[in-house]
């Protein structure tokens, strides 16, 4: 294993790779036993201008600094770990406290606090997932506070090198977006914790929406407190609001006017699911909606959908439903209305439908949607299945992200991507033709 370091010939620091650091993590879940002898660790020291950072042969790697005496400490931990049989990740987050502010338009600004339990004598690495927060700084919380070793491992999730167990603090930032009707989008990934809390101070006119977890307002005294301390104060002109996540790390945060807010709570909320099977036959779609309907009860609900699709079948839990399309020829979408068998209120009622679509292999094509109209959006994820001989050239994503890839499984062949949604409108366009032969 070879890692690179700069020392600067006039100053006292040091650029190291950011993921050497970790560099442990390559023994992390290996069995003990019928491990390959332990390998030296390997670097090279390069001298380079310090005035001069354009010359230094920095490549695509990720550096930041370290001082010369940190990294011989570093380096020499690394490497007894590396060489242990036994190595196992023995830290863990047992509570995570988040204080943030809506700064700007659309940009929150905060603080962490992650309680760590450490056992064992050797260092651990802990992973923190593939955080979405822009880390800015990272310190251990003790008598003096000291500056902590965090950095991205292969494979893109932030970890954190752990000697001893205390209180790692972190400064964060995250943009957001906002979408057609004035809403701010955030979505938030944090380090697992069984317990997690958000605490959020935002305009007095404005109100937050998680996609999961329980919201509430925190009655605070005038005082314009720091972020990152709970102290029971908030900024004059802003409200707290404490967001209870228990064992989630993943959200969906919307940040809404009050005035939108009470239009909100007048619409059935919805949360959507799409699985896209797509093969030489076309693609089958099949979506579930979930609603909650607060106010009014429901008798109808209208789709929204591509002209494109046909769709197959419609159902309430186990009961068919009928529906009526509104065809206008020169629209760009058609309407379906389904037709409920009694009006429906309360929560966690379900709609399924299945639809077909023509698969156009020639070129990059955008998938084609079912949306609920008159509803809020809360969340929405999706499931392409791409079966062989068919595969994925190309893959161009608009509000919704890659959260993860696989392979087909139970004796099927091809590809698996997971999408998660960060609004109502968000698009996938996607190239999907055969295999190439090559003989």
């Amino acid at each position: 294993m070879t890692m690179h370091v700069i020392m600067l010939s006039m100053r006292t620091v040091v650029l190291v790779l950011a993921c050497v650091c970790l560099i442990a993590g390559t023994a992390l879940g290996q069995n003990s036993t019928d491990q390959p002898p332990a390998t030296q660790l390997e670097f090279r020291r390069i001298v380079v201008p310090a005035n001069r950072t354009g010359e230094w042969p920095l490549e695509k790697g990720r550096y930041v600094p370290v001082k010369p005496d940190e990294f011989e400490r570093l380096y020499k931990s690394a490497q007894a770990t590396g060489n242990s049989p036994s190595v196992r990740s023995t830290a863990r987050v047992v509570e995570a406290r988040y204080m943030a502010r809506l700064q700007g338009s659309r940009l929150l600004i905060g603080k962490a606090t992650l309680d760590i339990v450490k056992t064992g004598d050797t260092i651990s690495l802990l992973p923190l997932s593939k955080c979405t927060l822009a880390i800015t700084a990272a310190s251990w919380l003790t008598g003096e506070d000291r500056p902590a070793t965090i950095g991205m491992v292969q494979g893109g999730d932030l970890t954190a090198l752990v000697e001893r167990s205390g209180q790692l603090a972190l400064d964060w930032s995250l943009s957001g977006r906002r979408d057609i009707g004035g809403a701010i989008l955030f979505q938030l990934e944090m380090p697992h914790s069984p317990i997690s809390t958000i605490f959020l101070d935002l305009p007095e006119d404005e109100t937050p929406i998680a996609s999961y977890g329980l919201v509430s307002q925190v009655k605070t005294k005038a005082g314009g407190s720091q972020i990152g301390k709970d102290d029971g104060t908030a900024a004059a002109s802003f409200r707290r609001w404490k967001i209870e996540l228990g064992g989630h790390h993943r959200i969906g945060l919307q940040i809404v006017t009050n005035r939108r807010e009470e239009a909100r709570l007048r619409l059935p909320l919805v949360r959507q699911s799409s699985t896209y099977d797509l093969s030489r036959r076309g693609i089958e779609i099949a979506q579930r909606m979930e609603m909650d309907i607060e106010e009014e009860p429901l008798s109808r609900i209208t789709l929204e959908i591509d002209p494109e699709l046909r769709l197959l079948a419609a159902r309430l839990g186990e009961t068919r439903l009928p529906w009526s399309i509104d065809d206008s020829p020169s629209a760009p979408s058609r309407r379906v209305t389904l037709e409920l068998p009694e009006p429906i209120v309360g929560t966690g009622h379900v709609i399924q439908v299945t639809a077909l679509a023509p698969l156009d292999s020639t070129s990059l094509k955008r998938l084609p949607r079912i949306r609920v109209l008159d509803t809020f959006w809360q969340e929405g994820t999706a499931t392409l299945r791409i079966e062989s001989p068919m595969s994925l050239k190309q893959l161009k994503l608009t509000d919704c992200r890659r959260t993860g890839t696989g392979r087909l499984v139970a004796g099927q062949s091809g590809e698996l991507v997971e999408l998660q949604y960060d609004s109502r409108d968000a698009t996938v366009e996607l190239h999907v033709a055969e295999r190439t032969r090559s003989f």
